[in-house]
């Protein structure tokens, strides 16, 4: 079955594909392949053009082969979701289905890599490996037409030699069971042991496993133990033994590293020993000392998959025996050892255990000195952070141990005098930053326990920076403080130490050192300045470390984290270092030198968080810094959460704080009233008794933070669409959880940025609105209150907007948004929803017709006994551009008149008072009982509401919204034929006899001339003279007002009024 394809509408509508695919592409991430794969297959059938194919495999692959899609943009897309169907389908294993959709994504988009890839996959996995060998010769032929990037191995170059292997273990079946056997004999004997053991390493982990050929090697080890005699076979034996254990699953791993252990125990193999002998022999033997030392870090490969306090310990004896120029690669194992996952269970703790622990740390921190290099400590500093998380141990670690672990080791790196003076030695620093970065709750209690802090800062104040060798000290104690300051405790010691006769800020103050970093930053203003403001910037790759420059910069961190601690003490350091000028201008001198910038970042992440910075000129500085976030591959991680972080701050003001990120879990406890109340409650408390916090600081007004936002975007024409790729960035190019909270911070400001009325044109334009929408969706975001903050920047941007700019895929999007944030409790939220939806109500029909279809009608009904006066306007012109805009409107409010109607006349007809119009002309004698029957008046709950709005002149908003609805309305004479039967008509009299606007007065006029049309053919005859009076009072209302009519100059339609009336009367006459 062929069906006809519109390729520009196709084309028009791949934004909304686009959507679906994502929301597909969440579902497999999820692990949802089955849904995913129908959710795929869906789109596809779409634009195929038959919906109902996507349940039917053979003929969606079927008619999409005949679909000739031939624009390049659609076959892609198309090409793309059947790449994707078939990669849910080999999640699932069915490898026959996945490989159909695969050629078929191969006939659409003949350059598609990753399904030529993918095939040659599905062909290894059958074992069809002439058939995977064409599919690579493919991806080759597919990298080439397609200039992919060959400084890098391509996927496909690595298949071969899967390829490869998997023939050496078809050959390897075929000659049997015995293979095993004979390869092993072959190199027990010495023959081409290379060759076998890559034989060996063909075979199949389970077969390996089967077989037990870890352990028979190990034999020959064992039988050979001539260390100096068998070295070139030891060393191939130890690094088989390592590569055949990785890649395993867990119940093949678990069954390999047992075999092994069995070994280790059953030949009574000291593995300590053998260490020791391979390191006396390196030792005493120079001319095979490389030979021996590459043969000893093979077998500290083999230990540390093996996991055990042996293990540990031998490779602490060849790290100890070790020079420097071997240390990288030993310290390597080291880090694998505690970060390497373990197949096996947890195993009861070896007494040796904790204390080779402390051995192995003890030497490598005995390779930190004074003058280490930075990359030696980033080395051991990597190494001790899985240390002392102790997760990947085969050993069951308690958090007790690896505290008194860290306790000791910190106590014997502190020494004391004759005199009783402290000395903290380099070493101690570090372990300190590395608890830190662990998170362990022992940190602040050794601190605390301790009484470390004046210690510390003794330290560090009777240092001289300009003394060889001791910067990098500096550079440890200055960390070492900080991280100290991160928490509030450990901030007031800090605050509170007094060291001689000065506190840290006293000794910061009469810092010669620092009082010249400030004069050479304060003295490239004008050079800074023009930095600023050029806009063209190149950001190097490899920054410079000036150690002394960095050693002043961590004294400005030092000062900004302790500005937070409380007002007064911020007043003082603002007023003594001037931080709110000097932090940013310090941060773009680093930019202009080429230096490293990560510290300075901090430190404006905290100053940021203070009134000052709105009212000083640190956003007239930021535009460097916003650029070197966008493109420079340095800006990840922690770095890039605290540029967002400073981004966020500045456009903040306090009545935000705890807005935008507050715990979902608050809501489902308390209600917005409730938070509220204990909100003042905490306000009227005495200060002595408001709850520590670990942060004082006032983040100013919103008028402040106003100015802010419009400076920020006044930087350059760019500069939104800067920010938005800087919130794109963040989720790609950081881990999960890191990426997820800089992103939510960066989608904070550009929510900010939207206040102002100024910026929302320029947000618009920059692409603000996908953004928020794409939020509005993820996954991430959905159960936190954040999204009604994201559809009110979405209602922001929309009732800002010329309804003829919005694009109509956002403009689609953005209704469901704006219609569930109506029913929001927050009044404010409620009106900006109402106002967007108003806008788009105008964009298109399309719209239109998506928004009533969600009870938006009913939503802004639901809102007009609201209490507040401009939320009732909002809702009221909603109705009126539902009514100019959908003829679904007319059609509800003309089937409720219409069944009202209905129900009126056979009430009247089984009470016997119904009179069709050939008796009433007979029976002329009846006028006078007519005149005392009761007319059944319509009672349509949101036409009455109109009429009662459109009497009410003390909000002429509403009358003009509410008169604009009933003119439209009456438009639909269907419609207007009704309108005099209902309960309030007599309301629209009143509002013309009183209303003064021409506007209004107009819609009233409209809506007189469209009533007078309208004619009800059937009915009794005593209703009819009712509404022929309703005419006649609309002629004679037009009369009496006929002077303020030609005031306002809407003559023409009080002549269209009579004109109609005349033809009225003939009518009823």
């Amino acid at each position: 079955m062929s069906h006809e394809i519109d390729v520009e509408r196709l084309v028009a509508d791949l934004p909304r594909f686009e959507l679906a695919k994502n929301n597909a592409n969440a579902l497999y991430r999820e692990g949802k392949y089955q849904g995913a794969a129908q959710s795929y297959t869906r789109v596809i059938a779409e634009i195929l053009g038959d919906e109902t194919l996507h349940s039917d495999l053979n003929k969606l692959i079927e008619c999409a082969k005949k679909s000739g899609i031939t624009d390049e943009r659609l076959s892609a897309f198309v090409a793309t979701l059947f790449s994707n169907a078939a990669l849910c389908r080999f999640q699932e294993k069915n490898i026959d289905e996945a490989e159909r959709l695969w050629q078929t994504c191969l006939l659409i988009d003949e350059n598609n890599y990753k399904a030529a890839y993918q095939l040659a996959q599905c062909c290894i996995q059958r074992k069809q490996y002439n058939d995977a060998m064409t599919c690579v010769r493919r991806c080759q032929t597919i990298a080439d037409a397609t200039f992919m990037d060959k400084s890098k191995t391509l996927p496909h170059a690595k298949l071969l030699d899967e390829i490869v292997r998997g023939i050496n273990q078809e050959k390897a079946e075929l000659n049997g069971m015995g293979c095993c056997d004979d390869i092993i004999a072959a190199i027990e004997a010495g023959d081409s042991v290379l060759d076998n053991l890559g034989k060996l390493d063909a075979l199949r982990k389970e077969e390996i496993a089967g077989q037990r050929v870890l352990p028979r090697l190990f034999k020959i080890i064992v039988d050979k133990p001539d260390v100096i005699q068998n070295m070139e076979l030891h060393a191939y034996m130890w690094t088989s033994i390592h590569l055949m254990y990785q890649n395993t699953e867990k119940y093949m791993g678990m069954e390999m590293m047992k075999q092994v252990e069995q070994a280790v125990k059953e030949h009574n193999f000291d593995l300590v020993q053998y260490a020791k002998d391979l390191m006396a022999h390196a030792h005493c033997k120079t001319d095979m000392s490389q030979l021996l030392r590459s043969l000893a870090y093979q077998f500290s490969r083999c230990c540390y998959d093996m996991g055990t306090a042996a293990a540990l310990e031998a490779i602490s004896v060849i790290i100890e025996h070790s020079d420097c120029s071997e240390e990288n690669r030993l310290f390597f194992c080291v880090w694998q050892f505690f970060v390497h996952p373990r197949a096996t269970d947890k195993l009861p703790l070896d007494d040796r255990f904790i204390p080779v622990i402390q051995r192995v740390l003890e030497i490598m921190l005995g390779r930190i000195d004074i003058d280490c290099n930075d990359e030696r400590q980033e080395m051991v500093e990597r190494c001790l952070v899985p240390v002392f998380m102790m997760k990947n141990v085969r050993y069951d670690i308690t958090e007790e141990m690896v505290s008194d672990l860290a306790k000791r080791m910190l106590n014997g790196y502190i020494t004391t005098s004759f005199f009783g003076t402290k000395t903290i030695q380099p070493q101690w620093y570090v372990i300190m930053r590395c608890l830190h970065l662990t998170n362990k709750k022992c940190f602040k209690e050794y601190v605390i326990e301790n009484n470390v802090i004046v210690t510390m800062l003794e330290c560090y104040m009777k240092v001289r920076p300009r003394v060889r060798h001791v910067s990098r000290l500096l550079i440890n104690m200055s960390e070492t403080i900080l991280c100290c300051m991160d928490y509030m405790e450990l901030r007031q010691l800090v605050v509170e130490a007094v060291v001689g006769r000065s506190s840290l800020v006293e000794f910061l103050r009469d810092d010669v050192e620092l009082a010249k970093f400030l004069a050479e930053t304060t003295g490239r203003d004008e050079e800074i300045d023009k930095y600023c403001k050029e806009g063209r910037y190149t950001f190097v790759d490899q920054p410079k470390v000036d150690q002394y420059r960095l050693i002043q910069e961590y004294k400005l961190l030092i000062l900004a984290k302790m500005a937070v601690h409380c007002p007064q003490l911020a007043k003082e350091i603002f007023e003594i270092f001037e931080l709110v000028s000097i932090i940013p201008m310090a941060l773009v001198n680093a930019m202009i030198d080429g230096r490293r910038v990560d510290v300075m970042i901090d430190a404006l992440s905290f100053v940021t968080l203070h009134a000052e910075a709105k009212r000083g000129d640190v956003v007239k500085h930021l535009q460097p810094l916003i650029r070197w976030a966008e493109s420079s591959e340095l800006c990840k991680g922690k770095t890039m959460f605290m540029v967002c972080q400073s981004l966020v701050n500045l456009t903040r003001s306090r009545n935000h704080r705890q807005g935008f990120n507050r715990d979902a879990t608050a809501d489902k406890m308390f209600d917005e009233e409730q938070m509220e109340a204990m909100r003042q409650a905490f306000e009227k408390l005495p200060a002595a008794s408001k709850p520590l916090s670990n942060g004082e600081y006032d983040e100013g007004t919103e008028e402040e933070a106003n100015r802010a936002r419009k400076e920020m975007l006044a930087l350059h024409e760019e500069i939104a669409k800067v920010l938005i790729n800087i919130s794109r960035r963040t989720i790609r190019d950081a881990p999960e959880g890191a990426g997820i909270a800089a992103q939510t911070l960066m989608l904070e400001t550009l929510h900010y940025l939207t206040f102002p009325p100024e910026n929302r044109t320029t947000m618009r334009a920059a692409g603000a609105m996908r953004c928020f929408l794409n939020a509005y969706i993820s996954d991430t975001h959905k159960d936190t209150r954040r999204i009604r903050y994201f559809a009110q920047s979405m209602a922001h941007i929309c009732f800002s907007s010329d309804p003829k700019t919005l694009k109509y895929s956002d403009a689609q999007d953005a209704a469901g948004p704006m219609v569930k944030l109506l029913g929001d409790s927050n009044e404010l939220l409620q009106y900006e929803a109402a106002l967007g939806l108003t806008n788009l109500l105008l964009v298109d029909d399309g719209v239109s017709e998506r928004i009533w279809k969600m009870d938006a009608w009913d939503g802004f009904g639901n809102l007009l006994s609201s209490d507040n006066p401009q939320l009732k306007a909002a809702c009221l012109e909603g109705w009126c551009n539902f009514a100019s805009a959908v003829n679904h409107v007319q059609t509800r409010i003309y089937n409720k008149l219409g069944e009202q109607w209905e129900r009126a006349l056979k009430k009247l007809s089984k009470s016997g008072s119904t009179c069709c119009d050939r008796v009433w002309e007979a029976e002329d004698g009846d006028e006078e009982e007519d005149e005392h029957r009761t007319v059944p008046l319509l009672e349509v709950h949101d036409v009455n509401v109109m009429f009662m709005f459109a009497a009410d002149d003390t909000d002429m908003r509403c009358v003009k919204a509410s008169t604009g609805a009933l003119a439209y309305l009456a438009h639909d004479l269907r419609v207007a034929k009704y309108l005099p039967m209902c309960s309030r008509y007599s309301s629209i009299i009143t509002a013309a006899d009183k209303i003064q606007d021409r506007d209004a007065m107009q819609r009233i006029l409209t809506f007189f001339v469209c009533v007078l049309q309208g004619q009800i053919d059937s009915g009794p005859r005593f209703i009819k003279k009712y509404i022929a009076n309703a005419k006649k009072e609309i002629r004679e209302c037009t009369e009496r007002n006929f002077a303020k009519i030609k005031d306002l100059g809407l003559t023409e339609l009080a002549e269209e009024v009579r004109k109609y009336s005349d033809v009225a009367n003939n009518l009823v006459s």
